[in-house]
């Protein structure tokens, strides 16, 4: 082998080791993200019954609250997530809210962690954006997701509020 074919060798090799190296550090970094639909959200409020459109899921209620469990089947970690709403009730203080909590079951015992809770910003058709970031200390494994609660629907033409998505980011393992 002449010398400068070793030399293009060695170039070759370290080319391939430094992209192998930078394509390994890109991995660490990765995240997943997971989008599901409001309609995946379980129902705790018995007196309302959910109003669905195209994956989303709504309060029809004039008078009731529309209390929501938002499970993420998939996350055993959580580095942030979203909820989409539309809030479309105008009365102060009757705003979409979501809070992120975090259940780990250790047997027979659950002790719960919550990631905080964001509600939404005034009133009216466009899609509002609560965002969350993950809980720290939560041990493994904690299973995810959000308690929302929806306003009575509102106004004479009755506009109803819901939730269309909710995300979570979760860190490639």
């Amino acid at each position: 082998m002449s010398s400068g074919s070793k030399v293009l060798a060695l170039l070759a090799a370290s080319a391939v080791m430094l992209f192998a190296s930078f394509s390994t550090a890109q991995a660490v970094e990765f995240s997943w993200e997971v989008d599901y639909l409001g309609e995946d959200c379980v129902n705790r409020s018995p007196s309302v019954t959910p109003y669905y459109f195209s994956g989303a899921i709504g309060n029809p209620s004039t008078t009731a609250w529309l209390e929501l469990d938002c499970p993420m089947s998939r996350a055993a970690q959580f580095d942030s997530g979203t909820v989409d709403v539309i809030d479309q009730n105008g009365y102060t203080g009757y705003d979409v809210s979501c809070s992120h909590v975090g259940v780990h079951w250790n047997y027979n015992t659950a002790t719960y962690y919550t990631g905080g809770s964001r509600a939404s910003s005034g009133a009216g058709t466009q899609k509002q954006t609560l965002y969350f970031n993950g809980i720290a200390n939560a041990p493994w494994p904690t299973m995810y997701y959000y308690s929302c609660i929806i306003p009575p629907a509102y106004g004479g033409a009755k506009a109803k509020s819901y939730i269309e998505i909710y995300t979570l980011s979760e860190p490639n393992p």
